[in-house]
């Protein structure tokens, strides 16, 4: 019987080395973490013997990226152009008001001289009536027609 109890003993020994072995790996795994939160990363810190020193980090590293959150390049990229396109925008907006006023003024000056032109046609057609009522008046004159049937006015005596 003493021969079961050391190897009982022996192997209780053994399990206790094992599980101490066990409890230091695990130690060594969980550092940087939080023991709360398996997920939680903690960036290590400067040891004392740094030609920094522990005061001196002007800069704390960032968790690694875990492809959470809105740190694409290409997103930060699409945000700037995006932001370019719309000053874009507001200029290209302005130039086209700009433009579009002007076209206007020149749409409304387009329509006067149209107006202008017509009124123009207009009173040279009549100025055409007029000289050729004018010529037919002359041309009556001319073949003993009066051209005038009103009585001339008399003429005032003249003193001697």
């Amino acid at each position: 019987m003493s021969n079961n109890f050391e190897d009982q003993n022996a192997s209780s020994t053994q399990s206790k080395a094992t599980n101490d072995r066990l409890d230091i790996d695990t130690q060594t795994q969980n550092v940087g973490r939080d023991r709360s939160t398996s997920d939680a990363y903690f960036p290590p810190t400067v040891p004392p013997s740094s030609p920094l020193g522990a005061a001196a980090v002007p800069f704390a590293l960032p968790a690694p990226f875990t492809g959470e959150g809105d740190t694409s390049f290409s997103r930060s990229i699409d945000a700037v152009l995006a932001t370019q396109t719309e000053r874009e925008v507001a200029e290209e907006n302005r130039k086209t008001a700009a433009l579009s006023k002007r076209a206007s003024n020149v749409l409304k000056l387009t329509q006067e001289k149209q107006n202008l032109e017509q009124e123009l046609k207009a009173m040279a057609d009549r100025l055409e009536e007029i000289e050729r009522r004018a010529q037919e008046l002359k041309a009556r004159g001319d073949n003993g027609t009066p051209p005038d049937q009103a009585t001339p006015l008399p003429t005032p005596p003249v003193d001697s």
